[in-house]
């Protein structure tokens, strides 16, 4: 009998010990990275094509919408440049000065957004054609603005019929 106890409990032990022991456990990990590099993005409004009411002093466009966002952690710069005046597509000899103004509609995202230079006008007569206005950020984000631009001509201005262009470029500078 005793026997018997001892071989019921040597093969209680063994159950025991299988159950409490891992033969072959391997373990194992992974780690996952996402690299975002830092980015920007600008969204412009299509082409607009206006006429010249009679005799007006300026020729207003309606407000323009552009999107501007940005991922960089100290955020941006954004420049708005007109960097030829108004042109007359067949006679580029014929220039008429051009004002932009930017205003901030609204925004996306954790940045402030500031306007550090509201509006700007070429001057033909002395040799300025370029016209710049900027707006910053402070971090990520995503801003939408608008820019008016104006085909300045004083109605005593005698104009050659045609179209006059100027074209808006924007520049981006992380900050």
């Amino acid at each position: 009998m005793i026997t018997m106890l001892i071989g019921v409990i040597a093969a209680l032990a063994l159950v025991l010990m299988i159950a409490t022991c891992s033969w072959g456990e391997t373990t194992g990990s992974q780690t996952l990275t996402v690299i975002v590099p830092a980015s920007s993005e600008v969204i412009a409004p299509p082409a607009v094509t206006t006429t010249r009411q009679g005799n007006e002093d300026n020729t207003i466009f309606l407000p323009q919408r552009w999107i501007v966002g940005g991922n960089g952690n100290a955020g941006m710069a954004v420049d708005f440049s007109i960097r030829h005046a108004f042109t007359h597509v067949d006679d580029p000899t014929q220039k008429r000065d051009a004002r932009i103004s930017l205003s901030i509609a609204d925004h996306v995202g954790q940045a402030s957004w500031i306007v550090t230079q509201p509006n700007d006008t070429t001057n033909v007569r002395l040799g300025d054609e370029i016209a710049s206005v900027q707006a910053t950020s402070d971090t990520v984000g995503t801003v939408h603005v608008d820019l008016q631009i104006e085909f300045v001509s004083k109605s005593i201005d005698v104009l050659q019929p045609g179209e006059y262009g100027a074209t808006v470029i924007t520049t981006i500078t992380m900050n």
